[in-house]
């Protein structure tokens, strides 16, 4: 996998966009600064598929499906600042672990969220500052089928359309949630905060602020 780092740049991509090989033995990285990463270009079935690491600090980054679920990887993504919008489908979770970290910016996300995806696949998410809209009535997963986990230090999370966070959404799901710091808003809706749905749920706050309703 050759390594790309693009600054000041664009990175436009109807198709597909992929980042390493689903191999252990292959290392790879795709890193933007100050950049417009458009991997959706009105494609619907656009998207980026994650094997490595991704680092997207102070961009506009819009892409409709991130899918990081790979055999043999365990994927890192760091978003610093800037925007990430239009995603519309995350499946993030691998045997090794898949990791996502968002420091700062403002970013909108309007479709399936589904950390921990598939069973034996593990993913976590830290938050650490910065602002993640929900705006569609869908929810966020943790523990579809595999083990999600979100880590919430800081920053905002908002679900004002109707959604809601589910832990252990399905009987072979865990969903776990640390938070120290930061806010967590959860409409009262149908879902709303559901702590083992069906698998095994935990909610642990030693910090912040959580508003459901």
């Amino acid at each position: 996998c050759a390594n790309v780092h693009l600054n000041n740049g664009n990175w436009l991509s109807y198709n597909e966009t992929t980042i390493g090989a689903d191999s252990k033995n292959v290392s790879c990285v795709f890193a933007a600064t100050n950049s417009f990463i458009d991997a959706y270009q009105n494609n619907a079935s656009a998207m980026v598929r994650l094997n490595k690491d991704m680092i997207v600090k102070d961009s506009l980054w819009t892409n409709n499906y991130l899918y990081a679920y790979g055999a043999n990887v365990s994927p890192s993504l760091v978003v610093e600042g800037g925007k990430w919008v239009n995603l519309a489908r995350l499946y993030f979770g691998t045997p090794d672990g898949a990791k996502m970290t968002i420091d700062g910016g403002e970013h909108e996300w309007f479709g399936q969220i589904y950390v921990g995806y598939e069973t034996g696949k593990s993913g976590e998410a830290t938050f650490k500052s910065g602002k993640v809209t929900m705006t569609s009535s869908e929810m966020i997963a943790l523990g579809y089928d595999g083990s999600g986990t979100f880590y919430i230090n800081g920053g905002e999370i908002l679900m004002p359309s109707g959604g809601g966070l589910s832990l252990g959404h399905t009987l072979q799901g865990t969903g776990f949630v640390k938070m120290t710091g930061g806010s967590l808003s959860i409409p009262s809706s149908e879902t709303g905060l559901v702590v083992s749905r069906y698998g095994k749920g935990t909610f642990l706050m030693e910090g912040g602020a959580l508003i459901v309703g």
